[in-house]
């Protein structure tokens, strides 16, 4: 009985780690699998374990975390994801509650540890050290250069890195990196898609904050980079990363903060929600950051942390569309998107966002020679001005309009629009 016993909880522990990032497999096939009622694994395992079935699999999400921590970089959000955890808040909770510290600091008492053995170089083995008598003179004056050299060089170092610490720390920085999918579904792409534009254009709207563009961001979509590394690149203190997956009608949002330099997490928060309070969300998100670097607001920066492109979810979702058909700058898809956009603007005529799209997809048509040039500055022209009427504020309006003003050659007019433009929008490159 024994070893039957065993061979079932070898089978457990098998389908419990193939399925160990899937937060929501069922006991019920754990049983089916094993062979097993519900009732008979859970006497089993009071047997064996003295725990239930839910305590045991949380054991060993908690083991493979714990292991993770030790062999891996990988952070404390990564890691709940990778153990099936919904969230890093339930996993640091869980993670205490089982081994009595936090997942933060039992990394840290290992990297001391570690650190405490490395500094052990004694070897009985190894011949013993001259003492300075036995060492000849013209030795002594060689190591004393090289220890002059050493110095200088250790100097002139922590001099470089004080002045690099202090020019970053005068300016905060920050890269939202493209938000990841549980799966490469549409909707999910989309939403992801647009949360990170929605947070990317409320911190770009701050104006003592430096944000990099989409475009620099999105060329890390699939780097297997550090956060570190990526850091250094973007030449930014702070870093965004984020997660999007869909359940059902609603979607489970991730979002970290991380301090580059440390490799930190400062923030970290899991929103279940629908379309529409995804959104809001993600105001809720970006005010939070401002906090942490400690940005002042002011109240027309604050209004707008809180602007939100339209309260109709199926108007933004054709909008959503629209904004990925244009990427291409192929004539058919720009023409599509414009379609799209005439649908969001259908279900909502506010919708000043759909408006400025419409206004910049007519005028890459225009000039790149897919339409009139005359006829496609004036339709983008007249879609910026409507969009400016429907919203004061919005930057992507007032740049499209300066585009077509350059193209015109009328200089003055682009120039005092761009500058409109880069008040609404301080990070627009």
């Amino acid at each position: 009985m024994e070893n039957t016993s065993k061979k079932y909880l070898n089978t457990l522990d098998t389908l419990i780690d193939q399925y160990l990032e899937d937060p929501h497999f069922s006991i019920d096939y754990l049983c089916q699998e094993i062979g097993l009622s519900r009732s008979q694994l859970n006497r089993t395992l009071k047997e064996e374990a003295n725990t239930s079935i839910s305590i045991y699999i949380r054991q060993r999400r908690l083991q493979k975390a714990q292991e993770l921590l030790r062999l891996t970089d990988l952070r404390i959000v990564e890691i709940s994801e990778k153990i099936g955890v919904d969230s890093p808040q339930t996993f640091t909770k869980y993670f205490t509650q089982e081994f009595g510290i936090s997942p933060s600091e039992y990394r840290k008492t290992l990297s001391s540890q570690e650190a405490e053995a490395s500094t052990d170089v004694s070897d009985p083995n190894l011949p013993p050290i001259p003492s300075p008598t036995e060492v000849p003179r013209r030795s002594k004056m060689k190591l004393y250069g090289l220890l002059g050299i050493l110095s200088l060089v250790i100097i002139a170092g922590i001099f470089y890195f004080w002045k690099t610490l202090d020019a970053t720390s005068a300016e905060p920085s920050i890269a939202i990196l493209p938000f990841k999918v549980s799966q490469q579904d549409t909707s999910q792409v989309l939403l992801a898609e647009g949360l990170m534009g929605q947070m990317h254009a409320s911190l770009a709207s701050l104006e003592n904050l430096k944000v990099i563009s989409k475009t620099s961001s999105s060329l890390f979509r699939t780097s297997a980079k550090s956060i570190p590394q990526i850091a250094t690149e973007l030449a930014v203190n702070y870093i965004v990363v984020g997660s999007v997956q869909k359940q059902g009608q609603r979607f489970r949002i991730n979002i970290e903060l991380i301090k580059a330099s440390e490799n930190r997490s400062l923030w970290a928060k899991t929103f279940e929600s629908n379309l529409q309070e995804s959104l809001s969300s993600m105001n809720e998100v970006a005010k939070k950051i401002t906090l942490e670097l400690h940005q002042q607001l002011s109240d027309t920066q604050t209004k707008n942390l809180n602007r939100i492109p339209t309260q109709n979810e199926e108007a933004y979702r054709e909008f959503l569309q629209g904004k990925q058909l244009m990427l291409s700058r192929v004539k058919e898809k720009l023409e599509a998107s414009i379609q799209r956009f005439d649908k969001a603007i259908e279900l909502d005529p506010a919708f000043a966002d759909a408006y400025a799209h419409k206004a910049s997809a007519y005028f890459i048509l225009s000039s790149d020679d897919f339409i009139d040039f005359k006829k496609g500055l004036k339709l983008s022209e007249q879609n910026a001005l409507t969009a400016i009427r429907l919203d004061g504020q919005n930057a992507l309006a007032y740049a499209t309009l300066a585009n077509g003003y350059r193209q015109q050659n009328k200089w003055e007019q682009a120039v005092t629009t761009y500058q409109i433009a880069l008040k609404y929008s301080p990070n627009d490159a």
